[in-house]
This record gives C-alpha cells, structure tokens and sequence, in this order.
C-alpha cells in the first residue's frame, strides 16, 4: 500500500497589538492498500478454497483544518493569554473485495478475475463506502496574577454528521481555578515547603458516536420468496431512524491540594 502524510501551517503577527497572532493550520493524510491473493487448484486445504482468487483495494482519507486567533500578554503581575477558533476534520472511506474461483488455469490468478466461472456460493464482489465529518467552534481563556491566583475558563461547539439532524452540536463548558497559597507573604519564608497549591475543576465532554449512519433509516436483505420461476430477495427496514441522537455528556468535578517539600 501506499501511505502520505503532509501539512502546512502559517502564522501571522497582528501589528501593532503586541502578543495577537492569527494561525492557519491544514493536514492531509491519505492511505492506499492493496491486496492479491490466489490459491492454486492443488491447494493443501482443497475444498472450496481451491482455485479461488481474491482482489482487495481500500482507500482512506483524512483532512483537517484549523485557524486560530491568540493573544498573550502581561502587565503589572498579571498574565493573559486568549484562544479561538475554528475547526473542520473529514474522514472518507472505500473499499471493494472481489473473489472469484473456477478458472481454465492456474496462469490467469488475479489478474482477470472475471474469466473465473465459480458458481454463486463461491463468487463474492463487495465494497463499502461511507464518510463523516466534524465542526468545532472553541474559545479558551487563562488568567493569572502573580502566579498566586489561576483562573482558566473555555468552551466548545462541536458538530458531527453521525447524529440526528435535531442534535448535530453540542456544547462543552469547563473552568478551574487554582490559588498557590504558598506564593503568599505568610508563606514566603517557609524553607520546607517548595509549593501548595488548592485547585477546583469543573468540565463537560462529549463523546461523538462509534458508527456512521446511527441516525438513519436503514434497509437491509430480508428472506427470499419464489417468483415467476427464480427466487427473489426482499428487502425490509433493519433500523429505524433518529432524529433526535445526540451527544453523549459527561460532567467531572475535581478538587485536590498539591504540594512539594
């Protein structure tokens, strides 16, 4: 198979607001594979697998685009730094399996596999195609005064295609805050302790769903029935659709002390 991977990023500074940058970032990746396989009419196993020959090609692909606006800067103890954004990432896949047996000769392999004359149960030709993609939107602040007193604040907009058409985005706050108690006056000339900090956290994730089409009406083979001389295959609703699939949330709290002496 074939594998690329490449990028390229930008940054510019916004003059004259000293610390406000404007970044660009995009990625591609890219996979190809491939793969042949033929089993002589003398293979060990015999049986079905005798004769067969099968053909696989897959191709993947991933792109991704970010752009940026940040700003860092300090003034009389205090430090600032802001972030936001926008996001967009887009998956493809395809992939076909053609297997086919029944062949005048050993010669011919995978290379025509259309000649083979297998009958039904053998011949086999599949392939899959699908994709997905995700949006984000996000901003993020951290603030601090005299390394003493922390605050740290953001929140994120993401979008996927995978769910309903009701609950595409959702939103994930989270914030924490921090006092180093060991940069007060009081503390200052403690010579065992080298640092305490209290800190307090709270966040919202969001865990995106594991397949594509989860939302989505869906119609799948069913049973077979006799008709006009042939049998005849049905085809009947495998899942049913919803609109309202969204994000799964997941809210954490945390509160600890750390100190080094």
């Amino acid at each position: 198979g074939n594998f690329f991977r490449g990028s390229v990023r930008a940054t510019v500074n916004i003059l004259p607001v000293k610390g406000l940058k404007v970044n660009a970032f995009a990625a591609l990746e890219e996979g190809d594979n491939y793969s042949y396989k033929y089993n002589s009419k003398k293979y060990i196993s015999g049986g079905s697998a005798a004769g067969m020959a099968e053909r696989y090609q897959s191709r993947d692909m991933n792109l991704l685009f970010e752009g940026t606006v940040d700003y860092a800067g300090q003034w009389n103890g205090h430090s600032l730094a802001l972030v936001g954004g926008f996001s967009y990432q887009k998956f493809n896949y395809d992939n076909s399996t053609m297997k086919n047996g029944g062949f005048a000769t050993d010669d011919i392999k995978y290379y025509k596999i259309g000649e083979g004359s297998a009958s039904k149960d053998k011949m086999e030709i599949n392939s899959y195609r699908g994709s997905h993609s995700l949006a984000s939107f996000f901003a993020r602040a951290n603030y601090n005064y005299q390394e003493k007193y922390l605050l740290s604040a953001s929140v994120r907009a993401e979008g996927s295609s995978r769910f309903g058409e009701n609950n595409r985005w959702g939103v994930f706050p989270a914030a924490s805050a921090g006092w180093r108690i060991s940069g007060e006056d009081f503390l200052k000339d403690t010579q065992w302790l080298d640092d305490l900090k209290l800190r307090f956290g709270f966040g919202i994730t969001g865990n995106n769903v594991g397949q594509n089409l989860a939302s989505k009406e869906l119609v799948g083979q069913g049973g077979t029935f006799w008709y006009d001389g042939d049998w005849r295959k049905t085809y009947s609703v495998s899942q049913n659709p919803n609109p309202n699939l969204k994000w799964e949330r997941k809210f954490e709290y945390n509160l600890g002390i750390d100190f080094a002496f």
